[in-house]
């Protein structure tokens, strides 16, 4: 099972490291082609966009994981070709639905509101993203239940990189406002989601008639709940980010913003990739072998994630104020202060599908939706007066103490239908290999230009990976059967 989990997490990391490439590629330019203030408002355009599609998605994103398990193994009246109309269906109608109740709520918001001339046509040129957004999720997650991982990447980062392309083709040659970036934006995903929606109607032959109301109606009741959950996720991520616009203006914002997106590019290479990989392979194990295998899978998974987000998140605290300056430019450094908080806060978000895995294997998404509502509220009540004290510092270490609550929550609750045992001395080795790493490098390699960078990460690397050579057992054995297995083919 380690194996698959192998194949799949290389499929998911290859095509999210593609993915990050591309916002890589766009970060810099973005980032100096418009105003802090500017950067600021797209921002807030973009989380408000994030908001409205959780609520289009209508929590089936969740089910289609789930439900489609079940239906593989029988445990459900309907045929596969049922379940991919009801999907489609369902969302899309949704999607719809939403897209015209926001673009009618966008425009009687007073423009005050948002302290930034043109909101209302950015909302309006943007509120069929939702649809789009929406039909995209239903695609993405029917091709990750069927565990084609090979084939989500694929679509992934052709989609992304049409977007990019899109982006900054209405950047440079129509329009360099946020008007050019959202219409280029919208142009893109209109035609790469567009055109896979219309493969899989003829590919699975559906229509209306194979429209399942009884498997939309137990799909939207498992996703319900999801809906809140997910909804109080997107403001336990970027709620704080209206707290800013509102206690500090655009600027700040701007700068915040660079700096968490940086931090969420680089995160992502592990934390999505597990996520994506890991909870069809629990669920289908759960369901063919029970609570035992699973167990062991789940374990065996945290402990090598906390090997790799430890190292993510050393890398970072050393070298993350230098590479925000040379991605972003200088008038974004103040954001570097953000970084550490941020990152450890965002590994820990990583580890919730494994974590968590009891409360998803059980069903229980109203536990779950009441853990990330408190944790959003516990968020946004310390921005309300961690920002006015301490600046963007304050939103930076709200977001983490949220963060280390909802993972303790989800913990606790979780163990009711599936223990996992948290492997505290691994972390703990981990942790110490990663603390000396980044005295090491931090005292040979003075901070500099792009070459002290590489160079800071090349020596923080060589220490943890020979820390934890020397202190963790099982990461030696896993070295000494990928070695075996080089030298027997090259022999």
């Amino acid at each position: 099972m380690l194996k698959r989990l192998a194949v799949h997490l290389s499929h998911y990391s290859l095509g999210t490291l593609l993915v990050i490439i591309a916002g890589l590629v766009s970060f810099p330019i973005f980032t100096r082609v418009f105003s802090v203030e500017q950067y600021g408002a797209m921002s807030l355009v973009t989380s408000t966009l994030l908001l409205a599609t959780v609520v289009g998605k209508f929590g089936m994103q969740h089910s289609i994981v789930r439900f489609h398990e079940e239906m593989r193994a029988g445990k459900t009246p309907e045929t596969a070709r049922q379940f991919f109309a009801t999907v489609v269906i369902g969302m899309g109608v949704v999607g719809a639905v939403i897209s015209l109740v926001w673009l009618a709520l966008s425009q009687v918001i007073p423009e005050s509101w948002w302290s930034h001339p043109g909101m209302h046509g950015l909302f309006a040129l943007t509120a069929v993203l939702i649809l789009v957004r929406v039909m995209d999720s239903a695609q993405m997650n029917l091709l990750r239940a069927q565990h084609l991982s090979g084939w989500y990447s694929v679509y992934n980062v052709i989609r992304r990189y049409a977007i990019l392309a899109g982006a900054l083709g209405a950047v440079f040659l129509v329009s360099p406002t946020l008007e050019g970036f959202f219409g280029g934006t919208l142009l893109a995903e209109l035609l790469t989601t567009g055109f896979v929606a219309w493969y899989l109607w003829k590919r699975h032959e559906m229509g209306g008639s194979q429209f399942s109301p009884r498997l939309f109606k137990a799909m939207a009741l498992f996703g319900i709940p999801m809906v809140a959950y997910e909804f109080a996720g997107v403001i336990l991520n970027i709620g704080d980010r209206y707290v800013i616009q509102s206690v500090m203006g655009s600027g700040p914002l701007g700068t915040y913003a660079a700096a968490f997106n940086m931090c969420e590019y680089i995160q992502s290479v592990l934390s999505t990739a597990l996520s994506l990989a890991v909870t069809p392979m629990y669920t289908r194990l759960w369901e063919e072998q029970g609570r035992e295998a699973t167990q062991v899978f789940v374990e065996k998974v945290l402990r090598y994630y906390l090997l790799g987000t430890v190292a993510i998140v050393t890398a970072m605290w050393l070298v993350g104020g230098q590479l925000l300056v040379l991605l972003a430019s200088a008038k974004y450094e103040p954001g570097a202060v953000v970084i550490p908080p941020v990152i450890a806060a965002m590994a820990l978000d990583g580890a919730m599908p494994v974590v968590g895995a009891g409360l998803f294997l059980a069903k229980q998404t109203k536990k779950l939706m009441v853990l990330v509502i408190l944790s959003a509220a516990l968020n946004m009540s310390l921005n309300l007066f961690m920002v006015p004290q301490f600046g963007l510092l304050g939103a930076g270490l709200s977001f983490l103490c949220s963060m280390v609550f909802l993972a303790t929550g989800v913990s606790v609750l979780g163990a009711h239908t599936l223990p996992v045992r948290f492997p505290v001395i691994a972390l703990l080795k981990y942790a110490g290999s990663g603390f000396v790493a980044f005295q090491v490098a931090r005292w040979m390699v003075p901070p500099g230009g792009v070459a002290t960078i590489f160079a800071a990460l090349g020596m923080g690397a060589l220490v943890y990976a020979a820390l934890v050579l020397l202190l963790d057992e099982p990461v030696r054995a896993v070295v000494r059967v990928v070695w075996q297995k080089v030298r027997s083919r090259s022999a």
